[in-house]
């Protein structure tokens, strides 16, 4: 992932296929900045200027902690997760005020038509892509082949129902072609490349 360091010292990684826009200096009375895809932020103390986060709609809010945002445009919702600190997510609709609320480390908050607390969130899990490595606990297919095509920049087609799940982790420096032949060892799934267009099956036996 990029890593980017703000004027006011915050840190940020940037995943693939995301953008962070920013001013090159802070203003005023809060740092405002607004992003695509999926960001790390490691946020630099200053409490008379809020930190603050737009996504999909979805405003995220620190003084100084450390958070994942993950609002991938083709994703069906937009996930905060808290790794430190404290931080208060807001969700508008025109102006209007949905919800609010405040979270607790390792706490995530599920932003789709009102915001959802999920008390117990997978850390690892969702930060892994930060350095660089896949890890999936139980995820759905479609969801394993959403993080790939955007790392390997490809396209995903499906032929088949296919019902899988995976249990993975492991470095994003391997080559596509290593990641695929691990994919199909667990008897699940085959997969055909066909130029830039990863081609996922269900597994048949012979």
């Amino acid at each position: 992932p990029l890593q980017l360091l703000l004027a006011d010292g915050t840190m940020t990684w940037i995943n693939a296929g995301s953008s962070l826009t920013f001013p090159s200096e802070f203003i005023g009375k809060e740092r405002k900045v607004s992003m695509t895809g999926e960001v790390f932020f490691k946020v630099a103390k200053n409490k008379h200027m809020p930190f603050k986060v737009n996504a999909n709609g979805t405003e995220t809010e620190a003084l100084g902690t450390q958070f994942n945002i993950n609002a991938y445009a083709d994703q069906p919702n937009t996930k905060i997760t808290l790794v430190e600190g404290s931080i208060r997510v807001e969700k508008r609709v025109s102006k209007l005020l949905i919800g609010s609320l405040i979270v607790k480390p390792n706490q995530q908050v599920i932003a789709e038509k009102e915001l959802t607390l999920i008390k117990e969130a997978n850390i690892e899990e969702t930060t892994a892509w930060r350095d660089g490595q896949f890890y999936f606990e139980g995820a759905d297919i479609k969801v394993v082949m959403n993080q790939i095509s955007k790392w390997y920049d490809l396209d995903v087609a499906y032929r088949g129902t296919i019902n899988s799940s995976f249990v993975m982790k492991i470095s994003k420096d391997v080559p596509l072609s290593e990641l695929l032949k691990i994919m199909e060892m667990t008897d699940l799934v085959r997969f055909k490349l066909e130029g830039k267009k990863i081609i996922v099956m269900s597994y048949t036996k012979p």
